[in-house]
Order: structure tokens, then C-alpha cells, then sequence
């Protein structure tokens, strides 16, 4: 028998999304305002897509009635060591975490107990 794993969703495929930055954020905020509590990993391919995605989640749910705390955090390679590490701390006020990474991250994340899903190339992940 194996380890145990959480659950975790499958990876959005080129059928569910025209181009895979549009499509994150509304599915950042279904899982968040619609699955019961754990923490969101998302996939992106760079620095960019990151920042934009955390971005975009923030300025969507500010303009959400009292919605339930989520705290975005992303990562990437030239994020300072200190900001990366926030991704292991437990958030405050029982807020959800939303971990946007690079794909170069993954390696990190994986490494630290985190579970990831198979990947295809180009393709973001939800766990």
C-alpha cells in the first residue's frame, strides 16, 4: 500500500480552455468558493503568467459580497528565498491558499510534500 495522498483534481486539458491564462482564474475561484477547505496549487509556464494570475484572483474576489479569505502566493525562481517560504506557512485566519508556481517551481513543491498530477506540456494543474 502506498503513501497516502490528498485528493486532487485532474489538469485542465486544451479542450477546456481556449488559452490557459483566461481560463485560471475563474477555475481558481470555483474550486475556492465552491470545494470544501485545502490549499490551490496552479502550474503556469512563467513569471508573468504567476504575477497575473495572483493578480487577476485578488481583483476578482475583492469585487466578491464577503467572500471567504484566500491568500495568493506565488513562486518562481526569482522570487526572493524569504517569499518563497511563505508557501509552507500556515495561513492566518483559516484563509485558503492559492500557490500559483512556474513549472520550474514544481520540482521545489514536489520535493516537499506536495502532490502534483501527471503533466502535458503546456497544460496547469489543481490540487
Amino acid at each position: 500500500m502506498g503513501p497516502r495522498r490528498p485528493p486532487t483534481a485532474r489538469p485542465l486539458t486544451g479542450s477546456d480552455r481556449p488559452g490557459s491564462l483566461p481560463c485560471v482564474p475563474p477555475q481558481v475561484l470555483q474550486i475556492h468558493l465552491t470545494h470544501p477547505p485545502g490549499d490551490i496549487l496552479v502550474f503556469m509556464t512563467g513569471q508573468e503568467d504567476v504575477e497575473t494570475t495572483c493578480e487577476v484572483v485578488n481583483e476578482r474576489l475583492s469585487q466578491l459580497e464577503d467572500p471567504p479569505p484566500l491568500v495568493m502566493l506565488p513562486i518562481y525562481s526569482q522570487l526572493p528565498s524569504e517569499l518563497q517560504g511563505r508557501i509552507f506557512n500556515r495561513a492566518a485566519n483559516n484563509a485558503r491558499k492559492c500557490i500559483v508556481a512556474t513549472n520550474i517551481a514544481e520540482t521545489s513543491l514536489t520535493g516537499a510534500r506536495r502532490t502534483s498530477l501527471p503533466r502535458k506540456q503546456g497544460n496547469e494543474h489543481r490540487g
